[in-house]
Formats: structure tokens, C-alpha cells, sequence
């Protein structure tokens, strides 16, 4: 069986990714932050040495139009939100990477045209140079003369 060429090669790396996308999630954007707070009553186990404070309490954090904005949620729904924001990262991962395929297919499918193209740019370019420049200015005289 003959080597895939690269062209064929790059559509079967595209259409891995593309199935992968089509496989994701539920997503999110945005970090969950566990924090510990102390409370006001000085009393409180919260204010003896070696502890945390209150908590953990969870917070979404995202920036939404430049601003950051964080929710609350609660401590049993921080697995779910963790798995969306991983998908939402996997989801990143993969659009950077269709991206980079997409690119270098399109350019293994003009490289054939391209080069076709650069090459009789390069002769057309000799043969004008063969023939003596020519100034297109307000005279229309030729440099040569």
C-alpha cells in the first residue's frame, strides 16, 4: 500500500480533530478558585494558629468585556464545573490545532499553483529585462535612451 501523500495525509489529521470536536462537552470558560475565610467572631476555631478558616467555598471566576466577575457555587457542584472548564480548555487545544492543519493543507493545495505561477513570473520577468526597462512616467520615455 503506497505512503499517504500529504495532502490525503492532512485531511485524515483534520478530520480526527474535527471528530474530537464533535465529541465535546459540556464547556466553560473560567477558573474555579477554593478559598478559606475567617470569620469575625474572635472566638472562633477559625482564628487558632494552623487554620485554614472556613470552607473551602468555591468560586467561578471569569473575565466577562474586560471585567472579572465570579459566582458562588456550591462545594457539590465543583466536579461538574471542573470537568466543563477541562473541556473548555480541551476544546482551546483542539480548535489551535484544526487551525494548523487547515493552514498547511491550504497551503500543500496552492504549492502546486504557486510554484506554477512563480515560475512564469520568473520567466516573464527575464524576458521584460531582456527587452530594455521602459519608464511608464509623464513622457513615456524608455531609460534606455
Amino acid at each position: 500500500m503506497p505512503a499517504p501523500t500529504p495532502v490525503a495525509a492532512l485531511e485524515q489529521s483534520r478530520d480526527h480533530i474535527l471528530a474530537q470536536l464533535a465529541a465535546i462537552g459540556d464547556m466553560r470558560p473560567g477558573s474555579l478558585v477554593h478559598r478559606y475565610m475567617k470569620c469575625s467572631t474572635p472566638s472562633c476555631h477559625c482564628h487558632q494558629e494552623g487554620e485554614e478558616g472556613h470552607g473551602p467555598y468555591f468560586l467561578l471566576v471569569r473575565h466577562v468585556d474586560g471585567k472579572r466577575t465570579s459566582r458562588s457555587l456550591p462545594a457539590a457542584d465543583a466536579p461538574t464545573v471542573e470537568a466543563q472548564l477541562a473541556e473548555y480548555q480541551r476544546f482551546r487545544r483542539l480548535t489551535a490545532e484544526l487551525v494548523a492543519v487547515s493552514e498547511q493543507l491550504a497551503d500543500a493545495r496552492l504549492l502546486p499553483h504557486a510554484s506554477a505561477a512563480r515560475s512564469a513570473g520568473k520567466k516573464a520577468s527575464m524576458l521584460r529585462s531582456q527587452a530594455g526597462s521602459r519608464c511608464l512616467g509623464c513622457h513615456g520615455d524608455t531609460l534606455d535612451s
